[in-house]
């Protein structure tokens, strides 16, 4: 391998680096419980939702609501759900990963001019 090479390879791994970093940084000052993430959290671990809203004592209609992003969530019931999550076997971890992955389609819809909504 020439010099230059590895010169590109570690240029590229410091940009992606910087990037992670960036994103993670930006997550840990403002993580918000987002409804997709919660739906594909509890879908992972092949739980029904109507299993979480008991689970979580709140109300079927207004979870499913929230997981559509049609309903806002409450610190209160973020906490809950959190607790709800991690009752099933979702790691912070997890929700980190999904947390990311739900952010990144998003933002490749924006940036292509797509109107089609991460379901």
């Amino acid at each position: 391998m020439s010099a230059y090479f590895l010169q590109v390879e570690v240029t590229n791994l410091l940009i992606i680096y910087r990037h992670t970093n960036k994103e993670m940084n930006k997550l840990e000052e403002e993580f918000q419980l987002r409804g997709k993430v919660i739906r594909l959290a509890r879908e992972v671990q092949d739980t029904k939702c109507m299993e979480l809203a008991r689970l979580i004592e709140i109300d079927l209609d207004f979870l499913t609501k929230m997981e559509r992003e049609v309903r806002t969530i409450s610190k209160r019931n973020e906490i809950k759900i959190l607790r709800g999550l991690r009752r099933i076997g979702v790691t912070d971890s997890q929700l980190l990963a999904l947390t990311l992955i739900v952010n990144y389609s998003e933002s490749e819809v924006i940036e292509n001019g797509n109107t089609e909504r991460l379901n």
